[in-house]
């Protein structure tokens, strides 16, 4: 008899063994368990593929009309007279047509990533900005100035030269960023969607992609 009630209470525990083990496997799928997030994370790093798309991602494009401006002021001053004074003007300026191109940094260190109630949170590298493509065809130059203005042309070349520095920092200015963020934020959204869901291992409603200088972003 007593061994009869040790069989039932060795299958009892046993029972509650299986119901456990089976209801915690069922609790870390459903939650996403670190590991599972982890190991999922660190395959698609590790895929060279991957990578080698990442850093060619062109996040978005911008094709615009630039214009750089210059004034030259110069005075003349008759020699005992000085309270008579000669004075002249003179605007250069350049119109050129630009692109540009956004992209991000595919560096592992960069990017935080989190999976959370089938969200994805993204924190991606800061949008950077890949050397301004300028049409050099399009470059108008513009000249007007006063009789004490020389060497326009010689000045009007200075200019050309400056012209991808000049280019570049205002294609990554704030104001230029600020742009281009909802077409890059989509972009990425999209590469991390088909990479990082494509076997269907993983439940997902929503991607969510937050850059560095976003302190307040929706929903996160």
């Amino acid at each position: 008899m007593i061994s009869g009630n040790k069989f039932k209470f060795g299958c009892l525990v046993g029972a509650v063994l299986i119901i456990f083990t089976l209801s915690l496997g069922v609790y870390l799928w459903e939650n996403r368990s670190p590991l599972v997030k982890k190991i999922a994370i660190t395959e698609i790093w590790d895929n060279t593929e991957f990578l080698n798309q990442l850093s060619n991602l062109e996040l978005a494009e911008r094709n615009t009309t630039e214009k750089l401006e210059q004034k030259e002021i110069k005075e003349f001053s008759i020699p005992f007279y000085k309270w008579f004074t000669v004075k002249s003007e003179a605007d250069y300026s350049l119109e050129f047509n630009v692109l540009y191109t956004y992209t991000v940094s595919s560096e592992r260190e960069k990017w935080k990533i989190r999976y959370r109630g089938e969200i994805l949170f993204i924190d991606a590298p800061p949008i950077e900005l890949r050397p301004p493509a300028i049409d050099t065809g399009s470059i108008k130059a513009f000249y007007s100035g006063g009789y004490l203005i020389t060497k326009e042309k010689a000045k009007l070349d200075e200019m050309k030269k400056t012209l991808s520095k000049f280019a570049f920092q205002r294609g990554i200015s704030p104001n230029a960023v600020n742009i281009v963020r909802e077409p890059a934020r989509e972009s990425v959204e999209k590469f991390f969607y088909s990479w990082f869901f494509r076997d269907k291992t993983l439940k997902l409603k929503n991607i969510l992609v937050k850059f560095p200088d976003e302190k307040n972003f929706r929903n996160y």
